[in-house]
């Protein structure tokens, strides 16, 4: 199939463009007036390649040495190696049926709190290590703060900052300065590039969550440049990138053992999210998309999935908020916060919570003796001697 026809397609104006609008309104023919443009999204994608270099340089020779004067563990301890253990684990991930425990049982010579015990100790093993975990929350507050103070050194003079109804009179012919274009290129870079290197960062509980919110957020972002709905767009952005500097540095104080510093952090957060994802968001940005836009520009199927996927963006703040209360509680009730708001991994390795020393009764023909001397099996740092007592 040809690839202009293709394009035409997609570009198709029945989709995209209210009646009576066609993409030739949404070209700047003013030499200093100009209109977003397709083609400029582009460079987003070699912008999120220098970001990936940028983190990778930033992490290795700056945060590394920082994580490791602040006493953050490089790497997961080694469980001691078990060759049926590890055959079960790596089928099963440490998921072990009443059958298949009383068959190790025979086979390990060991009891069933000690199998349970080296299959968790067997996937903290695999789990990243706090300085992983650090090292790309550095990179997340060193952007997120970035853009969080550039968005409201751009918008503070904005009149449809206060005015939302502006957003909408007079489009399309509404001119994007060169601070709005960069704070543009930057923000879908960012988010292109998180894309990217799934692969290399943590896999969280909510990695699906997590991915919905980077594509929807992607999206959103090239629909509003598009369709030149940047002014609604810039304000998406300034209340979403207001929270997530002090989410990451809770964490980071969290993985640093700076508990006072975490709690009193993680504070600021939930006070800044519930403002801003549950107050300003929904009542100041989406009362505008669903209400305000009417008066102005009639409806179109594109703008329809843009209000959609805003609205998206509500519901996962809604599941987030629930989880944010969930650690407030957990606050409450243990006294301390021993959970990410996000969870980093399935079980969290509570660094040195962990017993290095287990007591194993000696075995004879696979039957348990009460009246023998109790051993000890060491079952981390690779040690598997028994040390008769």
């Amino acid at each position: 199939m040809d690839t202009d026809y293709i394009l035409q397609i997609f570009w198709h104006e029945k989709f995209w463009l209210p009646v009576g609008t066609s993409w030739t309104d949404l070209e700047s023919h003013e030499k200093n007036v100009y209109y977003p443009r397709a083609a400029d999204m582009s460079l987003a994608v070699l912008v999120a390649v220098v970001f990936l270099a940028f983190r990778y340089c930033y992490e290795s020779l700056i945060i590394v040495p920082i994580g490791r004067y602040l006493g953050i563990r490089e790497h997961q301890r080694k469980v001691s190696h078990n060759p049926v253990l590890e055959q079960v684990y790596r089928k099963n991930k440490a998921s072990i049926d009443d059958t298949q425990m009383k068959h190790l049982i025979k086979e390990t010579s060991m009891n069933s709190q000690h199998i349970k015990k080296w299959m968790r100790m067997r996937r903290l093993q695999d789990a990243p290590s706090t300085m992983l975990k650090f090292r790309e929350c550095s990179w997340h507050l060193l952007f997120y703060t970035s853009a969080c103070i550039y968005g409201i050194i751009i918008l503070w003079d904005k009149h449809w900052v206060w005015h939302t109804e502006d957003c909408w009179r007079g489009w399309p012919n509404h001119n994007v300065g060169t601070d709005l274009y960069y704070y543009y290129l930057f923000e879908l870079a960012f988010y292109g590039s998180l894309i990217l290197s799934l692969l290399m960062d943590i896999k969280r509980k909510d990695l699906k969550v997590m991915i919905i919110h980077h594509v929807a957020t992607i999206i959103l972002l090239s629909m509003s440049w598009f369709l030149n709905f940047v002014r609604i767009g810039s304000l998406t952005l300034i209340v979403h990138d207001i929270v997530d500097p002090s989410l990451v540095a809770a964490k980071m104080a969290k993985y640093s053992k700076k508990q006072t510093l975490c709690e009193i952090v993680f504070g600021v957060f939930a006070a800044l999210w519930m403002i801003s994802r549950l107050g300003i968001y929904p009542f100041w940005v989406l009362r505008s998309v669903y209400f305000e836009i009417h008066d102005h520009i009639a409806s179109f199927p594109s703008f329809i999935v843009f209000a959609s996927l805003l609205f998206i963006l509500q519901i996962l703040h809604i599941v987030w908020t629930y989880m944010i209360i969930r650690i407030a509680f957990q606050k409450y009730t243990h006294g301390q916060i021993n959970q990410d708001v996000r969870s980093d991994t399935e079980e969290e390795d509570d660094d040195d919570d962990f017993i290095d020393e287990t007591t194993v009764p000696p075995v004879t023909n696979h039957v348990t003796s009460n009246n023998t001397p109790k051993a000890k099996r060491r079952l981390v740092d690779g040690h598997n001697s028994i040390n008769q007592s």
